[in-house]
């Protein structure tokens, strides 16, 4: 069995890429390195932005997952921690 992944909505699109670009101007970073794999030290970035995602804005899981550059069940450990 296969996995495809879900195609992004225009509205949520959009509510993605404001909070995306929130994040970079707030914390004055590029995207790149928050979504980065092997950047330890922006996990905190990464959680304010999937909990404002998540829980401000409800898009589903599985968008926010693949806008972070992570696995769904990533996600949701990180909102049990922000919460």
């Amino acid at each position: 069995m296969t996995k495809t992944k879900k195609l992004l909505d225009k509205p949520t699109a959009d509510k993605l890429e404001k909070i995306h670009s929130q994040l970079e101007s707030y914390f004055d970073i590029p995207r790149e390195i928050y979504t980065g794999t092997h950047v330890t030290n922006m996990v905190i970035i990464r959680n304010i932005g999937c909990y404002v995602s998540l829980e401000l804005e409800k898009i589903s899981q599985d968008f926010v997952a693949q806008s972070f550059k992570r696995d769904r069940t990533t996600i949701y450990h990180m909102l049990s921690g922000v919460s």
